[in-house]
């Protein structure tokens, strides 16, 4: 279990925490555009198979993500895909 959770609804409070930090969110595809496309974080897609909702790990690109967050991620997957 993480040992801090942060609940926001500050945009740039949410892409500072990733970009700096091991925290990860699940948020919509356009939120983090620009980021993604400078290169400051990567989106991770999740797929299932009969998504209600399309959603996207973001984590940042470097250093990558550290033991707990790819565990998270990789649960994250075999749920989508049962």
């Amino acid at each position: 279990m993480p040992k801090t959770v942060v609940s926001t609804n500050s945009i740039t409070t949410l892409k500072s925490l990733i970009m700096w930090s091991d925290f990860v969110t699940i948020s919509s595809t356009v939120l983090m555009r620009p980021e993604v496309a400078a290169g400051y974080v990567v989106a991770l897609p999740m797929h299932g198979q009969s998504p209600t909702r399309e959603i996207t790990v973001r984590t940042r690109t470097r250093p990558m993500p550290n033991a707990l967050v790819k565990r998270f991620i990789a649960h994250l997957h075999a749920v989508a895909a049962s």
